[in-house]
């Protein structure tokens, strides 16, 4: 039923993912990141094929099997949400910064700091290969009415730990890219 989930849409599956927890006697709490938290908060307008999520204070058994009702319910690919970003937040960030945005019955919706979105989303130095992170973070610095360099890479440098920084660039095969990225985000937002 859809093909891609925008900010009614979100919230709707979250309310009724709530509603389901709350019909098993269950509650959790599910941190939003990406590109639905830049659709819940900045960018209103963005759609996305996925809720990129961490959930806790629910095993995730019990959580997938009442979403995977959720999902099947509007059509949903399995994936719709999607856990993939929890081994970078794990593994890469030195610090998080996350408030709670809604509640809907047995769930707890959160999402990060407009900070620390641009962090991870400068720290993902997607540069031709999504050009939604280009955007998003174009966004993000507005909303933080920032524009110069050393203000980006103090924002980086403040959630994602400096190893992870020098790794990123080398696993992307190109030397300075997280840096890149940043030279390109600057000239835009300059222009």
């Amino acid at each position: 039923m859809y093909s891609t989930i925008d900010k009614d849409i979100a919230i709707k599956l979250l309310k009724e993912v709530g509603a389901e927890l709350s019909k098993s006697g269950l509650n959790a709490t599910m941190d939003v990141h990406g590109g639905i938290a830049m659709a819940l908060t900045i960018t209103p307008l963005y759609s996305s094929a996925d809720i990129d999520m961490r959930i806790s204070q629910v095993t995730y058994s019990k959580f997938k099997s009442i979403t995977d009702v959720v999902g099947k319910r509007y059509g949903l690919a399995n994936d719709w949400l999607n856990s993939d970003v929890v081994p970078i937040i794990d593994s890469c960030m030195k610090k998080e910064t996350i408030t709670d945005y809604e509640v809907y019955d047995g769930l707890t919706v959160r999402l990060p700091a407009a900070e620390q979105l641009l962090a991870m989303k400068v720290f993902s130095a997607r540069l031709g290969d999504d050009e939604h992170d280009f955007y998003h973070a174009i966004a993000l610095c507005k909303e933080l009415k920032i524009s110069e360099w050393f203000e980006i890479e103090a924002v980086l440098k403040k959630f994602v730990r400096e190893d992870a920084i020098n790794e990123q660039n080398r696993t992307k095969g190109r030397h300075r890219c997280v840096h890149n990225f940043i030279d390109e985000l600057v000239k835009e937002l300059k222009s």
